[in-house]
């Protein structure tokens, strides 16, 4: 059960089918976004509110590793409160952990069957998203009909909106680096995205999603990026994987557990996660 993926956004929650890898979950709302540094944060300056100038060299980084030691401490022990209170109060407090325990078996089963339902319609919407994807390389001619009703929509966005003339000469031709410009105008990749990997998204041709096997023991989702032959990597697709964990969390939904990718094969110094120096022979004449 494979797709396109959807270009809709919304609001940035953690890895979904609609924004992956950082908007509205397709498995679930509220998602948790995992913690992962990208390549980019490794250059960024520290940021310094201007009052820790007087101090020794390492004694910030001292200090913050001594708060956080204390607070690693505090995790999970009881404040003493529900230790004073009466037996009787006690056995309603347990009693109202059992309750929730069913409470949480029913919302793991009501996001289990949402998902099943997201699938069923990621597989209607099919059709549509290959005929998005043969526009798109220009594969096939768009229709009148079609053209139309992006022109209605097109109206319907901009009272402006000036449409392409219904007798202008020639047919309509592929998209060039759609891909590209598509998640460079997403709210949630535009700013990571560098001029870097702009060269080699240019020769991103399409992007798939397809839910994981509703039999595996964790819910998740694949996206499959497909490219054309290229200067940096040999590889023509690549995947990544997210999985969440079983049980859904506190706030009843799917909680992120990991994310696994395939294994690039970049060509010789063609590596954009790495900085390459290139060194001047010095004339030694």
């Amino acid at each position: 059960m494979s797709s396109n993926v959807p270009i809709a956004q919304g609001d940035i929650t953690a890895p979904t089918p609609q924004n992956t890898p950082l908007t509205q979950a397709p498995i679930g709302l509220g998602l948790s976004r995992p913690t992962v540094p990208d390549i980019s944060e490794d250059n960024e300056p520290a940021e310094t509110d201007g009052n820790d100038s007087n101090l020794p060299p390492g004694a910030h980084s001292a200090m913050l590793g001594l708060v956080q030691g204390r607070l690693a401490d505090l995790v999970g022990k009881s404040s003493g409160y529900i230790e004073s209170l009466p037996v009787e109060v006690k056995k309603s407090i347990e009693a109202l952990k059992g309750v929730q325990v069913k409470q949480n078996e029913l919302q793991n089963q009501f996001r289990r069957e949402c998902l099943e339902l997201e699938k069923k319609y990621l597989e209607l919407q099919k059709p549509l998203y290959e005929r998005r994807t043969a526009i798109i390389s220009g594969a096939a001619q768009a229709t009148q009909e079609e053209i139309a009703a992006g022109v209605e929509a097109s109206r319907k966005d901009d009272e402006d909106y000036t449409p392409v003339p219904a007798d202008a000469p020639g047919d309509p031709a592929p998209i060039p680096e759609f891909w590209l410009t598509a998640l460079r105008n997403h709210v949630g990749l535009s700013d990571i995205i560098t001029e870097r990997d702009a060269a080699a998204l240019k020769c991103l041709t399409d992007i798939r999603l397809s839910y994981l096997p509703s039999d595996q023991p964790k819910p998740g989702f694949k996206i499959i990026f497909y490219f054309s032959p290229n200067e940096y990597f040999e590889n023509e697709v690549l995947e990544k994987t997210y999985l969440y964990q079983e049980e859904v969390g506190y706030s009843g939904d799917f909680v992120y557990d990991r994310a696994i990718g395939t294994e690039i094969k970049w060509k010789e110094d063609k590596d954009l996660t790495k900085e390459f120096e290139i060194k001047k022979q010095r004339n030694k004449s």
